[in-house]
């Protein structure tokens, strides 16, 4: 019985000093409790207009893919520009987003169909440096080394190679054939060891390939020319 009572006092005891702390700190808790509120709603506001932001650039995007469909077939100098002007605006307003990734794109491809390879390998290049983890990412490197190519720069080429061979735009497919691609130039370049260790790394690292099927054919080729082959 005596525990009992003693237990109740206890309790009252805490009840007390719990409404005295209460009261004396109302202000604060309030102040606590409307910040909380005011930072809950200003984080649901901004989540919706990143998504507002988002849907609005993916749907422009959409609309310059469907523009660069109908310009493929009539090659329109005026629409040509004006597809020119909304990638431009998309980039302009939403840099960040996934609608900016794909007018990008867009870009790269028309750049190759108007053989501009400068421009080609220009903006390849951008979409990789500007958006490195997207399932692009890779493609565009391997579309601006092939650009750089066709302008006649075989290190420029090599050097963007060596990117996706060192991991960029990865996971990608790329991969394998950059390493095949890197040992191609670096034969026309005349650098055979070099294009030995390509090809011998693509066979190591890749062995599945179809690329490692040509690979192996120049490995054979190149030592029976007097290189070397770690294979």
């Amino acid at each position: 019985m005596a525990d009992d009572k003693k237990t109740n006092r206890e309790k009252a005891s805490l009840s007390e000093t719990l409404k005295v702390y209460l009261g004396s700190h109302r202000k604060l808790i309030f102040g606590i409790t409307l910040g909380l509120i005011v930072l809950v709603f200003g984080s649901v506001v901004a989540y919706q207009i990143h998504h507002n932001r988002q849907e609005q650039a993916t749907r422009q995007a959409e609309e310059i893919t469907e523009a660069w469909i109908s310009w493929q077939q009539e090659r329109d100098d005026q629409a040509e520009r004006e597809i020119r002007e909304a990638i431009e605006a998309v980039r302009s307003s939403y840099p960040r987003s996934y609608g900016a990734l794909r007018a990008l794109h867009v870009l790269m491809l028309m750049e190759w169909e108007l053989e501009q390879f400068s421009e080609a390998r220009k903006t390849g290049l951008m979409l990789a440096d500007g958006f490195p983890r997207s399932h692009l990412a890779g493609a565009a490197l391997a579309s601006a080394a092939a650009a750089a190519e066709e302008e006649g720069d075989l290190e420029e080429a090599k050097a963007i190679l060596l990117r996706i061979a060192r991991g960029e735009g990865a996971p990608s497919a790329e991969t394998a054939r950059a390493l095949f691609n890197l040992g191609r130039l670096s034969e026309e370049l005349k650098t055979y060891d070099d294009a030995l260790d390509f090809y011998n790394q693509l066979a190591g690292e890749h062995p599945e390939s179809n690329w490692t099927k040509l690979a192996k054919n120049r490995i054979i080729w190149l030592t029976s020319q007097g290189g070397s082959s770690n294979t």
